[in-house]
C-alpha cells in the first residue's frame, strides 16, 4: 500500500486535505516474458564499497534490462541485468584491468510484491521500493511515500527514506522506443546513511523519473547517486551517466499512441508558416502583375481613342 496525497486550492480554502490510499496492482501489461531495456552512456561506475570502474576512452555503453520470469500470488519474479562496456582501456581504482572490447555484466533475480512495489531477494530479505513502474495517470501534486528497509546495507550505504512528488503530468518524452509518449514526472527524495572511517553519516539526494501516462512504465531515469534500485541490488551508488538520461530503448509493452513533442510542434508550425508566406508571396506577385497588366491595357485603350 502506498499513500498518495493530492493537493488543490479548493482543499486549502476549506482547510481540508484530500488523502487517497491507493493499492498497487498487477499492471495489465505485465506477464511472463514482458521486458524493458534502457540504454545510456557512462564514463565510470562507483560502487558502494568506494571502488570505481573507469572507462578512459570516451563513453562506455550501458544497458539496464528487466524481464518478468513468472507471476504467482501477486509476486513477480524478475531478472535484472546491467551490461556495461565498450572498446578502450578499463581501470579499477586507477589500476588498468584490461583494454580492447570488453563487456561487464551484473545480474540478479529479485521478487516484486505487486501490491506494494517492494523488492525482495530470494532469501526473503526486504530491499526497498521498485520504481521501474507506478500506477498510471498520476496527476501533478500527487505525493508518494515508498517502503524502505533502514536496516538493509549495501556495502557502506543504506537507503532509509524514499518519497516522490509528481512535478508534471503533461511532458512529452522523446528518443525512446515506440516514439514520443505523454508522461508524468516524479522527483524522488532519498535519505541515506553511509559509513566513513567507522563513523555513520547521513545524507540526502534526489533522482528523477519520467513515467508513461497510459501504462505507468518508467521511460527515463537520471541514474544519479543512490538510486533505490541500483544501490541495493547491484551495489552501485552512481552510474556516471553522461548526456541524455537512460532511456527506454526496447520493450514488448504496448505504450499506446504517440504524441507530438514540442520540437515536432515547432517544426510543424515552422513548415506551416513557411507555406503561408510562400502562398502569400506568390499570390501577391500574381495579383500585382495582373493589376499592372490591366492598367497598361486601359492606358493603351485610352491612347487609341
Amino acid at each position: 500500500m502506498v499513500l498518495l496525497t493530492a493537493f488543490s486550492p479548493l482543499a486549502l480554502i476549506n482547510f481540508n486535505l484530500k488523502v487517497y490510499s491507493v493499492s498497487f496492482e498487477t499492471p495489465l501489461w505485465l506477464k511472463e516474458g514482458t521486458y524493458a531495456e534502457y540504454k545510456f552512456k557512462s564514463t565510470a561506475i562507483e560502487f558502494t564499497n568506494f571502488s570505481y570502474l573507469d572507462f578512459d576512452d570516451g563513453d562506455a555503453t550501458g544497458i539496464f534490462r528487466w524481464e518478468c520470469l513468472d507471476i504467482r500470488n501477486n509476486i513477480a519474479t524478475l531478472n535484472l541485468t546491467l551490461t556495461w562496456g565498450g572498446d578502450g582501456t578499463f581501470k579499477m581504482d586507477d589500476h588498468i584491468i584490461g583494454s580492447g572490447f570488453r563487456v561487464f555484466k551484473w545480474s540478479k533475480i529479485v521478487y516484486v510484491d505487486l501490491q506494494s512495489n517492494t523488492l525482495r531477494f530470494s532469501n526473503g530479505t526486504l530491499i526497498g521500493p521498485f520504481l521501474t513502474w507506478l500506477p498510471p495517470r498520476l496527476e501533478k501534486g500527487t505525493t508518494l511515500e515508498m517502503f524502505t528497509n533502514p536496516n538493509f546495507w549495501s556495502g557502506n550505504y543504506c537507503i532509509t527514506y524514499v518519497a516522490g512528488n509528481v512535478t508534471s503530468d503533461s511532458r512529452a518524452v522523446t528518443e525512446i522506443a515506440h516514439g514520443p509518449q505523454k508522461a508524468f514526472s516524479v522527483r524522488w527524495k532519498i535519505h541515506f546513511k553511509l559509513v566513513i572511517r567507522n563513523k555513520t553519516k547521513t545524507g540526502e539526494t534526489t533522482c528523477f523519473y519520467d513515467y508513461d501516462w497510459d501504462t505507468g512504465l518508467a521511460l527515463t531515469f537520471d541514474g544519479g547517486p543512490f538510486d533505490p534500485l541500483f544501490t541495493p541490488v547491484f551495489g552501485m551508488c552512481h552510474l556516471g551517466v553522461m548526456g541524455l538520461f537512460p532511456r527506454l530503448s526496447a520493450t514488448n509493452i504496448d505504450l499506446g499512441p504517440r504524441v507530438i513533442a514540442f520540437s515536432s510542434w515547432f517544426l510543424f508550425d515552422f513548415l506551416l508558416i513557411t507555406l503561408v508566406v510562400v502562398f502569400v508571396t506568390i499570390f501577391s506577385v500574381v495579383y500585382y502583375r495582373r493589376r499592372k497588366m490591366r492598367r497598361l491595357t486601359r492606358i493603351r485603350r485610352l491612347r487609341r481613342r
